[in-house]
């Protein structure tokens, strides 16, 4: 019995000095091993905002409705981070692409023939006339532009930019040195659009 513990101690003993040997050593080695060093982080795009403007879609008189309402702010999010080369010009109907069910969009109201008719699509002159609203703050010129036939709520008569797929598209040059770059936010019956100059 005497000789089974004298044998275990001894065990004991040589196993906690080895350890007093390797353990250091290996804590040394994972302290000296490099941590491994992140991605840079693409740094953001240096902006100027040029102008903004802001439409609501709903007032005392009149309410904007759903299907009209979900088409502007579906063609919205079609422009929305569109950017523009200096001298390039943009097209609305070419960023909004097709007024088509696959596309997203469904029935709302459009002015054809002097009159409000349901039609695929209708409401997105609102996104544009936002937008024309803001490139006319900005001051860049307007390449081509229609206004509506008849008076529509949510703008003042001659102030709307009238589209329509194919036909009649609303077009601005960017004459800004950097490049245009749009940003559009919705909320409710509110629409805002922002246009920022890129900075080099």
């Amino acid at each position: 019995m005497k000789h089974f513990l004298r044998s275990t101690l001894i065990l004991l003993a040589t196993i906690f000095a080895i350890s007093l040997v390797i353990l250091p050593a290996a804590t040394t080695s994972m302290a000296q091993r490099p941590n491994p060093t992140p991605p840079l982080a693409k740094p953001r795009d240096l902006v100027k905002l040029v102008s903004s403007d802001t439409i609501t879609f709903a007032n005392k008189n009149s309410v904007l409705d759903p299907g009209s309402l979900h088409n502007l702010m579906l063609a919205a999010k079609y422009l929305n981070g569109v950017t523009l080369g200096p001298g390039n010009i943009f097209s609305f109907n070419q960023a909004v692409g097709p007024r088509t069910v696959a596309n997203g969009f469904v029935t709302g109201i459009s002015v054809i023939d002097y009159k409000f008719t349901p039609d695929l699509g209708g409401g997105v002159c609102g996104t544009s006339t936002v937008l024309y609203q803001a490139v006319k703050k900005a001051g860049l010129p307007v390449v081509e532009r229609y206004t509506h036939d008849i008076p529509v709520p949510y703008i003042a008569p001659g102030q709307g930019a009238a589209v329509w797929y194919g036909v009649e598209d609303f077009k601005f040059k960017n004459t800004l040195p950097g490049d245009l770059r749009i940003n559009t936010y919705g909320k409710g019956y509110t629409l805002t659009v922002r246009l920022y100059e890129i900075l080099k």
